[in-house]
């Protein structure tokens, strides 16, 4: 079931990435490693993750650009008071 583009699972077998042909030909393969494109609901998740992580960076960003301009805020405050 390999498209050239995905590796294939097999339940462990060829280790815990698959493997996948690496040869157009389909005469050679190999196994896949950590590096190697995801596919079905791994492709679903990994998407889910990168959706994530970048709506909670964004949110860190938010969140701290705040409080710098709180900090900022204050800090004026005090020295007209002086």
């Amino acid at each position: 079931r390999d498209e050239g583009s995905h590796c294939i699972l097999d339940g462990g077998k060829y280790g815990s990435f698959g493997w996948c042909f690496t040869s157009k030909s389909k005469q050679s393969w190999g196994s896949c490693a950590e590096s190697c494109p995801l596919f079905g609901p791994f492709k679903v998740l990994d998407a889910k993750i990168d959706k994530s992580d970048s709506e909670l960076a964004d949110t860190i960003g938010a969140a701290a650009k705040k409080v710098l301009a709180d900090i900022r805020q204050h800090n004026n405050h005090n020295n007209h008071s002086n």
